[in-house]
């Protein structure tokens, strides 16, 4: 089967090594997005492994410029509210 959309196909969870080589960062820089909470991992006992789909998640929520997400502006007058 061909894989339409040019990403890698990964099978089953990948060590840290493998997911920080998967989103071009230092597993050093992966350790602390695990440690403050934002990127999902699985913990079993000492073992830490990441989801593919926790990976492309990731990707998705820091994309930037066209096609990415975008917040809706907030109304200058509505800041002043808060």
């Amino acid at each position: 089967m061909s894989n339409p959309s040019n990403q890698p196909q990964v099978h089953g969870l990948l060590k840290p090594n493998e997911a920080a080589d998967l989103l071009a960062m230092s597993p050093r820089k992966l350790w602390g997005l695990m440690r403050s909470g934002s990127i999902a991992h699985v913990r079993d006992g000492r073992f830490v492994r990441f989801h593919p789909a926790d990976l492309t998640d990731w990707i998705e929520r820091h994309r930037l410029g066209a096609g990415a997400l975008k917040r809706p502006k907030q109304d200058p007058q509505e800041r002043g509210q808060r």
